[in-house]
């Protein structure tokens, strides 16, 4: 949606590193998104699995519903 992964670095080890000490608050999301876009994004990339959106609810999504065919 950015155009870029949240946690990129060209180290593998860094990139794990970005994502393992992100902290949620640490996210830079472009507000120029809509509130379904950054809730889509905020809720898949929640640290906690039990937290995190499962491919379910990411499918079934606003985000996702508005640009459904029907």
């Amino acid at each position: 949606m950015v155009g870029k992964c949240p946690f990129y670095h060209t180290s593998r080890k860094e990139t794990m590193k970005k994502i393992i000490n992100t902290d949620q608050s640490d996210l830079n999301i472009p507000e120029n998104l809509s509130e379904e876009s950054k809730n889509f994004i905020e809720r898949l990339l929640l640290k906690n699995p039990e937290e995190r959106m499962s491919a379910f609810e990411a499918l079934n999504h606003p985000l996702i519903l508005l640009y459904h065919d029907e």
